[in-house]
């Protein structure tokens, strides 16, 4: 299977029924009350073209590394849903199974007004409620994720992300959530202009806060909580899906300064590129990155280098992709 940009899309089922003799009380509003909650999980492919690298709002490409469909066969999702007129709350654990997501309690719709829509990745990860910053949702969903120290290409490919629809008036018969990853990823890719082989080994990467003086090292990796609720008001009964996210704090004690990358690749072709990516702590306030990497030329000698990334006049967004490019000549 090859990896294709999935566009969003959300099927409206609509259905009249003719009762005679039936009283108006005994038929329900919406015949899909009661019904299990249907939906799917969309996440936009990296892997499209050059076009990419000109989007600064590039949502997770959670596989990066395999030519397949984004969810792996047996990966497992949380699903909360909260109502906001009876603040009745529901939870069930999904499993991608024959590309679709399956579970063995699912939700099922509910009467009571409007309903906010959670979904976790991983299904592991802590959720809770938080009191909203915003005005736009009843609750904040309050999650627990956890970075390694160390990272490999093996990993590299998945992350925490989540997806939130708040405020559906009516029940449907599918949704689509968007996925949003819970971390800063940065996208770093090597072009080879040696004219020989290029041997790269990347060991480690730091990042930096400038804005304030003196500069300070910043904490990449651990266990933290994020906050996410909506950031607009609902413009339809298909509810808001744009998230707003925020680095609430971390839940053990840093300093986690420095983040080890066990990854390697020989790029065989002049004008060849490799890429890798590190997930790291969402941050409001980095500016420069340095990245730490042993570059073998042909049959020569091992060099390590120490490569700075800065975003000139800006921080990197947090919650974001970045791409971080660098030729070797």
């Amino acid at each position: 299977m090859h990896m294709i940009e999935l566009k969003k899309y959300i099927i409206v089922l609509a259905g009249a029924v003719v009762c005679f003799g039936c009283s108006k009380s005994a038929q329900p509003d919406n015949p899909l009350l009661g019904t299990e909650i249907s939906f799917e999980t969309s996440v936009i492919s990296l892997d499209g073209g050059a076009s990419d690298f000109d989007s600064p709002d590039t949502k997770l490409d959670m596989k990066f590394y395999n030519n397949s469909y984004i969810w792996e066969e047996g990966d497992k999702i949380k699903l909360v849903s909260h109502s906001t007129v009876s603040d009745n709350v529901q939870s069930a654990e999904y499993s991608y199974l024959s590309d679709k997501w399956k579970s063995t309690a699912p939700l099922v719709w509910e009467e009571g007004g409007a309903h906010d829509f959670y979904a976790v990745y991983p299904a592991t990860a802590s959720f809770s409620f938080d009191d909203p910053v915003s005005t736009y949702s009843d609750k904040a969903a309050l999650i627990g994720v956890e970075i390694p120290k160390t990272q490999t290409n093996n990993n590299l490919g998945r992350t925490y992300s989540m997806a939130g629809t708040y405020h559906v008036d009516a029940p449907m018969g599918r949704m689509t959530f968007e996925m949003y990853p819970l971390v800063t990823v940065l996208r770093f890719v090597f072009t080879n202009r040696t004219g020989t082989s290029l041997r790269v080994v990347p060991t480690q990467l730091v990042g930096w806060d400038e804005t304030a003086w003196p500069s300070e090292q910043l904490n990449l990796y651990g266990k933290y909580q994020v906050k996410t609720e909506a950031a607009e008001e609902s413009s339809d009964y298909f509810g808001a899906n744009t998230l707003e996210s925020s680095l609430v704090g971390f839940t053990e004690t840093p300093p986690n300064k420095s983040v080890s990358i066990s990854a390697s690749s020989t790029i065989n072709y002049n004008y060849g590129t490799w890429g890798f990516q590190v997930y790291v702590v969402p941050h409001d306030n980095y500016k420069r990155f340095v990245l730490t990497v042993n570059l073998t030329k042909g049959s020569g000698t091992m060099q390590t280098k120490t490569i700075t990334y800065t975003n000139s006049g800006n921080v990197f967004d947090p919650f974001k992709l970045h791409f971080l490019n660098v030729t070797v000549y």
